[in-house]
């Protein structure tokens, strides 16, 4: 049923029906609330709508539950920087290369965290 329910969001998604992507993924979280994966991907659902103050909600949840969920970690970062909080960040980017050495996804994203975070300073100075 979580897969069904998945895909049916994804569906939802693609056919920008948001409401509807979201009650799938909602129903998911009923379903099995302790999941942190389920609290990421709606979290990542809501971020690709723009919708960063519920997206945050979801992540620290995703984290709470899991806090070396590394695509939680991730995203989570992403929202950060986002919100112009690159201290903050680095703290995510770093924790998913930690709890996840062999993770190149995670170490690729802490090299452009450092590059935009680089640019960012010397736009800045």
């Amino acid at each position: 049923l979580l897969r069904e329910e998945l895909r049916l969001a994804m569906e939802a998604e693609i056919n920008f029906d948001y409401a509807l992507a979201a009650s799938h993924l909602n129903q998911r979280i009923v379903l099995a609330a302790s999941e942190a994966i389920l609290w990421y991907e709606y979290g990542a659902m809501l971020m690709r709508q723009g919708d960063i103050a519920r997206a945050e909600e979801c992540l620290r949840e995703a984290l709470s539950l899991d806090p070396r969920h590394a695509p939680a970690l991730l995203a989570y970062g992403v929202l950060l920087c986002i919100r112009d909080k690159f201290a903050d960040a680095e703290t995510y980017f770093k924790g998913a290369t930690e709890y996840n050495p062999e993770d190149i996804i995670a170490w690729s994203m802490l090299m452009l965290f450092y590059d935009i975070e680089s640019r960012d300073l010397e736009r800045r100075a």
